[in-house]
């Protein structure tokens, strides 16, 4: 599981290879966090 600021971006149960290990941290590194708290708000609202 990665969280960024108190949000999980991602959850997959299972080891991953080094090399999808190394993209994986280096996209949730990349995210726009104010793009996913206003996805993550958008979702909230459309429940």
């Amino acid at each position: 599981m990665i969280v960024r600021e108190r949000i999980a971006v991602f959850r997959q149960a299972g080891a991953l290879p080094e090399a999808a290990l190394d993209d994986l941290v280096t996209r949730a590194r990349d995210l726009d966090m104010d793009d996913v708290r206003a996805s993550v708000t958008a979702a909230r609202d459309n429940q």
